[in-house]
């Protein structure tokens, strides 16, 4: 029988989902935030979580109270049991999620109209969801490019399957698509992915492996493949490729 969840534990899932969707919001709209406080330049080259305390107490100042400090007073009240105080944490989970949802479809539709700019905002978003763990706004965005035809789409959706998601089979069918669309880079995540998930494939790592230093001649896909062959007893064999490998990616690395 399923054990019923707690108040305690359904309050902090709460919170938790909230600072998650108060993240993204508050992380793609800094910019704006900044550029309506008129205080732009103090804000050039300070960390993300930095910029939005600064502006927290930058609108604390003109009396503002920012949807972080509602959270706060919320939770807090939810933790004393106020009545009426969970329901309205349950609304503003909903409106953040809304809002979230909201400048999505603005940047889509945006996009298909023939916006640049907006193709890289879309971008930024995406990453923002993934930072916050939100994997259905990140794989949204990436089947929208992936439908428009935005190269390297279908990787980006194996990546949010393997890492966010841990759904490594539906990752490999991704990255396998993704190779036989023609995207040879895909055959080094798809190698890799056999190679560390649960159970392991390691007769697939191999073949993959070798396709991409074929393919794609990445040095990694090399590197990972020696490491491969010391881990099955062919630790000759295995040390040279990855001392070849090295070098590869050291000479790749100074080029750049």
């Amino acid at each position: 029988m399923r054990k019923k969840r707690s108040y305690e534990d359904s309050l902090e899932r709460l919170c938790t989902r909230l600072d998650h969707q108060l993240n993204i919001k508050y992380k793609y709209n800094i910019h704006t935030k900044v550029m309506l406080l008129e205080n732009e330049a103090d804000f050039a080259d300070v960390e993300y979580m930095d910029a939005v305390v600064k502006v927290i107490k930058k609108e604390k100042e003109l009396g503002v109270l920012s949807e972080y400090d509602v959270s706060e007073e919320l939770y807090e009240a939810c933790k004393s049991k106020r009545p009426g105080a969970y329901q309205l944490l349950v609304k503003m989970v909903r409106k953040i999620e809304n809002d979230n949802e909201t400048t999505l479809t603005m940047l889509k539709t945006a996009a298909m109209a023939g916006s640049e700019a907006s193709w890289e905002f879309l971008q930024y978003f995406a990453e923002c969801c993934w930072d916050e763990l939100d994997a259905a706004k990140t794989l949204n965005v990436y089947q929208f490019e992936l439908e428009q035809g935005v190269e390297g789409a279908r990787v980006k959706m194996g990546m949010v399957y393997d890492e966010l998601l841990e759904d490594h089979m539906q990752a490999a069918h991704c990255y396998r698509l993704a190779f036989q669309e023609g995207d040879e880079s895909a055959a080094y995540n798809l190698a890799f992915t056999y190679r560390y998930m649960k159970p392991q494939d390691l007769l697939l790592a191999e073949k993959w492996f070798e396709v991409s230093i074929k393919r794609d001649k990445y040095p990694h896909s090399l590197r990972e493949l020696g490491e491969l062959y010391v881990a099955t007893d062919r630790e000759q064999m295995g040390l040279l490729m990855i001392r070849q490998a090295d070098q590869q990616i050291a000479k790749m690395l100074s080029e750049q």
